[in-house]
């Protein structure tokens, strides 16, 4: 059995050769791979879209429960949920904003 490894650099060529059609001459390259592919890469696309929004989703969760301790903090925070969000996120901007001058001025 061989087993064929070959360094990032090698795997390049490999596939640069084979859709310029020197890997296999007499191949018409992209006449049937290319749209088949286009499928693949959609719903590629879209598994990697979708991971990204639940990663999203997930880390916006400790920031609805903040909210939700803030608003019962505030005095009508029952009739205005969206001033909780606010301050919940002026509150994020400002520590956020800190860390970078810190990590600015250390620097």
């Amino acid at each position: 059995m061989i087993i064929y490894s070959a360094s990032p650099l090698d795997a390049l060529r490999l596939n640069m050769a084979y859709w310029s059609g020197a890997a296999l001459p007499g191949y018409i390259v992209g006449a049937f791979d290319f749209p088949l592919m286009l499928p693949a890469i959609a719903v590629n696309l879209w598994m990697l879209f979708f991971a990204i929004g639940i990663v999203f989703i997930k880390a916006l969760s400790p920031i609805r429960w903040l909210s939700a301790k803030v608003q019962w903090f505030l005095d009508h925070g029952e009739q205005h949920p969206l001033e909780a969000i606010g301050f919940v996120g002026a509150f994020i901007v400002f520590i956020g904003t800190s860390l970078a001058q810190l990590i600015q001025r250390i620097a």
